[in-house]
């Protein structure tokens, strides 16, 4: 079956019979600060192959898979939501030129430049960009904020320009559109942390409504939302509308050659890139399970920055072996799941391509989140995302004495009977999205996620059979394989 759990399971299973699974996780991870290639491909998922429908990550041949391809007029109804809830990668042909309220289908890097003449984007991998990062990084330790505008108000002019006027690019200096060779941006990094035919040249970078304190004229972002909305093919709601106007960002790749390295991103939602001009090759790959040494590497790790996870690549092999690759061209989209690494490289013979990248929450990759569990809930970056999951998977009803207990079966089994039973409002053995909503109405809990969108995320994330009905033991099996995956943790950190 599709939804075959190895590792959730396999943790369930070892507590229940009293074997020290944890406890030897905990001697493998302890011993090495990064843990090496060999080890890291013994606890890769193995149905990781069925899963993408291509070679699981340990795979050294370095055969990658082809990301299923369809056109968007051919889209048959759900068909989209379903790829987005299981996280498996699309690509869409003729995505833009049919949505009738995204008006930028086919903008040049040009036209961006006379259309925003007054906006200003960034170098990336450029020194100094990664001067810029090492000095705000510095300061954020210091100051104790997380970005610039964190530091003290009295210090920000100095700061501001010390950490970003030296990088800004202004978009109407046309003369970026054009570049040559000679004057795109080298990828100013350690030779090792790319490979033979990742991007040469650093791309241009504009987040125009996020900014991150590099705040965008008003005027920039609010032509922006009249656009830019939801193609198509896309739920219209008031969640995917929001998530499209404040996560929009551009790349433009003004050379062949130039792109952004392998790197993972902490969103946790999914992610949909539309290609705007010219044409980009795609590489993604899921990472390794690692399991980190404490709870503090456990929640700031490092290695999944731009060009890091070179450092894990397969066995055998001197680069990165993706599971996928794909080259998207003008008018189409690529949609791809929350922590993937992914590549880009300009494979346009001679022109600038541009690009817009948004993230949506309507539907959640709720299934993604299941299946790979072990590895996003052990991935440092993915932080965020953890009280996501945990919310989908047992509606933040887990007792604190559950995840310290050790008769974890009947325990759990009780648990999760009480929290089923009380959503199961007609006791007819199934739950429904309707239910799920009314038990948090009920509840009167809060969620960072809103009522409609978790309670779909609840039914999808423990219906196994996908018949939109969960029962007693479906909801039961995700909601232990969770407590069993968060007591491996715990455990692996504090015993």
């Amino acid at each position: 079956m599709l939804f075959s759990r190895f590792h959730s399971i396999l943790l369930l299973a070892a507590v229940i019979a009293n074997v020290d699974t944890d406890r030897t996780v905990t001697n493998t991870f302890s011993e090495k600060k990064k843990v090496d290639n060999k080890e890291s491909c013994k606890l890769d998922d193995s149905t990781e192959s069925k899963w993408w429908n291509g070679p699981p990550s340990c795979v050294t041949t370095g055969v990658t898979s082809s990301v299923h391809k369809v056109s968007s007029q051919m889209l048959p109804s759900g068909l989209f939501d379903r790829y987005a809830v299981t996280g498996q990668p699309l690509h869409i042909l003729d995505a833009s030129a049919l949505s009738e309220n995204f008006h930028i289908a086919g903008w040049t890097c040009e036209k961006f430049a006379t259309e925003f003449p007054e906006a200003t984007m960034y170098t990336e991998y450029s020194i100094v960009s990664k001067l810029g990062e090492l000095v705000e990084s510095t300061l954020s330790f210091i100051f104790g904020g997380s970005n610039i505008d964190d530091f003290p108000s009295e210090s920000y002019p100095v700061l501001n320009w010390i950490i970003r006027s030296v990088n800004e690019i202004s978009m109407g200096d046309h003369s970026w559109t054009y570049s040559t060779v000679e004057q795109a941006p080298p990828v100013k990094m350690k030779a090792q942390q790319g490979t033979s035919d990742s991007p040469r040249f650093g791309p241009y970078y504009w987040d125009p409504v996020k900014s991150e304190g590099r705040k965008q004229p008003e005027s920039v972002a609010s032509k922006l939302r009249r656009l830019v909305s939801p193609l198509n093919f896309m739920r219209q709601s008031s969640r995917n509308i929001q998530d499209v106007h404040n996560t929009m960002e551009f790349w433009f790749a003004p050379v062949n050659g130039s792109g952004a390295l392998g790197h993972m991103d902490p969103h946790c939602d999914t992610t949909l890139s539309i290609q705007l001009s010219g044409e980009k090759r795609w590489r993604l790959g899921f990472p390794p399970l690692r399991i980190p040494v404490s709870p503090d590497d456990r929640e700031s790790e490092d290695w999944t920055g731009d060009g890091q996870y070179v450092e894990f690549a397969q066995p055998g092999s001197a680069s990165w072996v993706p599971a996928f690759e794909v080259t998207v061209h003008a008018g189409e989209a690529l949609l791809f799941p929350m922590g993937m690494i992914h590549e880009t490289l300009n494979t346009a013979p001679s022109s600038c391509s541009a690009s817009i990248t948004v993230q949506f929450g309507d539907p959640l990759p709720a299934r993604f989140y299941r299946h790979f569990l072990p590895q996003l809930t052990r991935t440092g970056s993915l932080i965020r995302c953890w009280d996501y999951i945990e919310s989908i998977a047992t509606l933040s009803t887990v007792p604190a004495q559950l995840l310290k207990g050790p008769h974890l079966q009947r325990a759990c089994e009780d648990t999760s009977s009480d929290v089923f039973r009380a959503i199961d409002r007609d006791s007819n053995n199934g739950i429904c999205t309707a239910e799920v909503v009314a038990y948090i109405e009920q509840r009167r809990a809060s969620f960072e996620l809103s009522q409609d969108v978790l309670a779909e995320a609840v039914i999808n994330y423990h219906d196994d059979d996908e018949n939109a009905i969960v029962t007693e033991e479906e909801f039961s099996r995700g909601y232990c394989e969770w407590v069993a995956n968060e007591i491996a943790i715990k455990n692996a950190f504090y015993e």
